[in-house]
């Protein structure tokens, strides 16, 4: 459960954290995926080293961060210096600007 954390088992089960697409388009909404693995730390942008590269008009070079600290628990956060508020959503709620949130399946 999202309040009292998922089980062992429950982890194991859902397998690798993965980054979906958000669209108001039903065929678009979740087509791309990127598994974030194992990965102790993934960074979202539009530069080219960035492990998720994301392109369009007002994306920055490093837009966010997702790190993974344990089988099933990840957290969201602006890369250092990032300015844009509003343009990471979770589950369509703006990230704010300073905030890590913790990621649920």
């Amino acid at each position: 459960s999202r309040s009292g954390g998922a089980s062992a088992e429950e982890v194991e089960a859902a397998g690798p954290p993965v980054l979906l697409n958000l669209s108001d388009d039903p065929a678009l909404a979740g087509c791309l995926a990127h598994p974030l693995g194992r990965r102790q730390l993934t960074t979202v942008g539009s530069l080219p080293e960035c492990d998720v590269v994301v392109s369009g008009l007002g994306v920055p070079g490093r837009l966010c961060q997702i790190e993974v600290t344990a089988p099933g628990t990840a957290f969201i956060s602006y890369a250092p210096g990032v300015t844009t508020r509003g343009a990471v959503r979770v589950n369509t709620a703006a990230l704010e600007e300073g905030e890590r949130r913790q990621l649920f399946n």
